[in-house]
């Protein structure tokens, strides 16, 4: 039989100051954020979120990568963080490893191929879920990826390996035989279920996830945040669609007049017709890859106008503008318009 052992006052009164220190900075506010981040552990395994998407945006934003993914398994949160205040706890309980972020390269078939393993592997993750039986899961369930950066639309309901119909990047179709730049974590760059990413060699290293998280919620403005978790990456075929019926490509618009604004621009253009809405990207640089771009989603397809508030002032920034559409959850986009160049006031 154990004996119960006495506390000692000198320990416990050191172990309560502690603890007391460490929740003061743990309840310490990073950030705010527009939308429920979902992560709960069965959310982040079957589907994409907004907490897959902010952190695919924190790290597309850090290193500048054509595409951004992260491990379900590597989204420890475990609950929903409701619209508002966002706080160190949150950055931590999300990323409490330590892992770091590092980019790779990759063949647009592998891309494919890496994507296609997602999908099955979330299509099991679901059925699961429906079972209800935690002992029912794959036990490599974490290796589901969340996902920014591109725009895929695939049928589930096709083959394994055959059910991506669409992968762009930028707007543009991706090629099998080019490379592109992939973020992740160093642990899940290492995954033995992407042997097509573990086999590529690192490229370049960054710092700590909970730090790239951290901060891009400091310095990403609410409008381009908001952006951000609106913006998915996988579109599911619909019922009515088909390989050969996919969503017809909207018409391009074309800015009419770019106009600089105290830490910011207003861009105009005209109307087009059989749009569901626009979208706005700026950048520092031409190529749309600088740490301080941005993405503005306009949903009212009758818009002319938008002014874009929060930038740096002074700073100049190139912006570009397409249209989208979205019948049936299935989501399509123009071309980008030509580029034009503002200076902030």
């Amino acid at each position: 039989q154990m004996e119960a052992v006495p506390s000692d006052e000198t320990v416990a009164a050191l172990f309560q100051s502690l603890n007391d220190a460490q929740s003061e900075i743990l309840r310490e506010k990073i950030g705010e954020t527009p939308k429920k981040l979902e992560a709960e552990w069965e959310s982040v395994r079957t589907g994409e979120t907004t907490m897959g998407r902010l952190i695919t945006s924190a790290y597309l934003k850090e290193s500048g990568a054509d595409i951004a993914v992260e491990n379900a398994g590597g989204i420890r949160t475990g609950r929903n963080i409701e619209a508002g205040d966002v706080t160190k706890g949150d950055a931590i309980d999300t990323f409490p490893y330590g892992n770091y972020l590092v980019t790779k390269e990759i063949t647009g078939a592998q891309l494919k191929e890496m994507l296609e393993i997602s999908i099955e592997l979330g299509i099991q993750n679901k059925a699961a879920d429906e079972v209800g039986e935690y002992d029912g899961w794959p036990k490599n369930s974490g290796s589901y990826l969340q996902a920014g950066g591109a725009e895929v639309l695939y049928d589930m309901k096709k083959p394994q390996g055959s059910r991506i119909l669409s992968l762009k990047i930028g707007g543009r179709n991706v090629e099998d035989a080019e490379y592109y730049t992939v973020a992740t974590n160093n642990y899940a760059a290492e995954s033995e279920d992407y042997p097509m990413l573990a086999d590529a060699e690192v490229r370049n290293e960054f710092t700590a996830c909970d730090e790239i998280f951290i901060r891009y919620l400091q310095q990403t403005e609410p409008e381009a945040l908001k952006a951000a978790l609106e913006t998915a990456c996988m579109t599911q075929q619909t019922e009515s669609g088909s390989p050969n019926d996919l969503p017809v490509k909207p018409e391009t618009v074309k800015i009419r007049k770019l106009t600089a604004k105290h830490s910011g621009f207003l861009v105009k253009w005209k109307k087009c017709s059989s749009v569901t809405g626009y979208q706005i990207q700026y950048s520092t640089d031409r190529k749309f890859k600088s740490s301080q771009a941005g993405t503005v989603n306009v949903k009212k397809k009758t818009a002319v106008k938008k002014t874009v508030k929060g930038l740096k002032a002074e700073q100049t920034y190139y912006v570009r503008m397409r249209t989208y559409q979205n019948k049936s959850g299935s989501v399509s986009y123009s071309a980008w318009s030509g580029v034009k160049k503002v200076t902030a006031l």
